[in-house]
C-alpha cells in the first residue's frame, strides 16, 4: 500500500483548529473546515502521530482510525469565472507564472492576433502584446519561461512558430514548422514540443518535434491513423491523443505514444472532437466538443487504463472549439462556440477530492 507519510496535523493546519479535552485524551477538531475544503469522518481526530494513506489498510506499525480527510470538494463542481475581454473560438491557451493566457483564435474581427492573461487569484483579465501573426486553429504550450504558439490558419495553412516572453511582453518569430497545419495538438516532452496530427487539406498522421533550445525541427514516427481536432495530454510519460477525427468523422479512439519505444498504439476512445483535454490529479478529463451529432457540454473522465471512460458533471455552457488548461488542481475551459455566452465564457472544473485515510501509530 502507498501511504503518504504526512503528519495529519500538518495537513489540517490549513484550517483553523481548536484543542479541547475529551475524556483522558486531547483531540484537535476544525472550527469550520468547509471553506478550506477539509472534511472529517465521524468521531473526531484522535491524538498521537498519524499518517495519511490511500486505503483503509494501514501499514505496519499503524492502525486505521476509521477517519478520512480530503483537501477538496466532496463532489465535483463547475463555477463561472470572469469572462474574457474578447470573444474567441479556435483559440490556444497556456499557463505561465500563475496566469492563464488566451492566445489568438477567431472572433468578431476574424482571425485574431490578440492575447489576454487571466489571474485566478484576482479573477480578472488584462491584455498582453498581440502575436505578430493573426491566426486561429493554432496550439500553444509553455516550455521553461517562454510560450510557443505554433501553426494555425488565417486563410492559409501555417507553419508559423512565435515565441512569447512574458517578462518582456514580447513576441519573436522562430524557425517555421516543416509541415504547415491547423487543428493539431501539442505536448511538451523532455523539454521539446511534440506537434501531433492536424489538417492541411486532409487529416494528417504527421508528427514533428520542435527543440526550443536549438530552434530546430525533427520528424518523428507517424500516428497510426489520420487525426485532426483531437486533444493530447501527457500522463506518466505517455502521450495520449484523445478523440479527434479523420476528416470531420470521429475516430472513436485514443492514440498512445510511448517515447521510450518510439511507437504508437490505439486504444478505444469516445466519439468526440473539437474538445479540450487536461490532466488533474493523475486523471485525464475532456470537456465539450462535438460528438458527430452536435455540440456537447460533456465532461468525460478516463479510467486508469485510458481505454474506458465515464461521464462526469457537464459544463454549464455547451461548446466546441474551446481551449482547456489545468492550473492548481482545476481545469479552466475558455471560449469556443455553441452556447450564447461561449465566445467569452470561462468556466472552472474542480474534481471531487479523493479520500485519504487516517492511520494512527500503534
Amino acid at each position: 500500500m502507498r501511504s503518504a507519510v504526512v503528519p495529519l496535523l500538518a495537513v489540517v493546519a490549513v484550517s483553523l483548529l481548536l484543542t479541547r479535552s475529551v475524556g483522558q485524551s486531547t483531540q484537535r477538531v476544525p472550527v469550520d473546515p468547509t471553506p478550506q475544503g477539509i472534511h472529517f469522518g465521524p468521531g473526531g481526530v484522535p491524538s498521537g502521530y498519524m499518517i495519511l494513506g490511500d486505503s483503509e489498510t494501514a501499514p505496519a506499525g499503524y492502525t486505521y482510525t476509521g477517519l478520512t480527510v480530503s483537501t477538496g470538494p466532496m463532489e465535483e463542481r463547475w463555477t463561472v469565472a470572469s469572462p474574457m475581454l474578447e470573444g474567441r473560438r479556435e483559440l490556444a491557451a497556456a499557463v505561465m507564472n500563475g496566469e492563464i493566457l488566451a492566445i489568438g483564435g477567431f472572433g468578431a474581427g476574424g482571425h485574431l492576433a490578440s492575447v489576454e492573461a487571466y489571474s485566478p487569484s484576482q479573477n480578472s483579465w488584462s491584455p498582453r502584446s498581440p502575436m505578430p501573426t493573426p491566426r486561429s486553429q493554432l496550439s500553444a504550450v509553455a516550455v521553461g519561461q517562454k510560450i510557443y504558439a505554433i501553426g494555425g490558419f488565417n486563410g492559409a495553412f501555417l507553419g508559423t512558430v512565435e515565441e512569447y516572453d512574458p517578462s518582456a511582453d514580447l513576441w519573436i518569430s522562430k524557425t517555421p514548422m516543416p509541415t504547415p497545419r491547423r487543428l493539431h495538438s501539442m505536448v511538451v516532452l523532455n523539454g521539446k514540443i511534440l506537434v501531433i496530427g492536424g489538417h492541411n487539406g486532409a487529416a494528417l498522421t504527421t508528427v514533428e518535434e520542435y527543440d526550443p533550445a536549438t530552434d530546430s525541427w525533427t520528424t518523428k514516427g507517424s500516428l497510426p491513423a489520420p487525426n485532426s481536432e483531437g486533444a493530447a495530454v501527457l500522463l506518466n510519460g505517455i502521450v495520449y491523443m484523445t478523440g479527434g477525427d479523420n476528416g470531420f468523422q470521429p475516430n472513436h479512439s485514443t492514440m498512445a505514444y510511448n517515447p521510450s519505444a518510439a511507437t504508437w498504439s490505439t486504444l478505444p476512445g469516445p466519439s468526440i472532437y473539437d474538445h479540450g483535454a487536461v490532466v488533474i490529479g493523475g486523471a485525464v478529463y475532456i470537456f465539450g466538443g462535438n460528438t458527430g451529432g452536435g455540440t456537447t457540454s460533456a465532461t468525460i473522465q478516463f479510467g486508469p487504463d485510458l481505454a474506458t471512460w465515464s461521464d462526469q458533471l457537464p459544463m454549464p455552457t455547451p461548446r466546441q472549439e474551446l481551449a482547456a488548461v489545468a492550473f492548481a488542481g482545476r481545469a479552466y475551459a475558455l471560449g469556443g462556440r455553441g452556447g450564447t455566452a461561449a465566445p467569452t465564457a470561462v468556466e472552472v472544473f474542480e474534481p471531487a477530492a479523493r479520500p485519504l485515510y487516517v492511520h494512527r501509530r500503534n
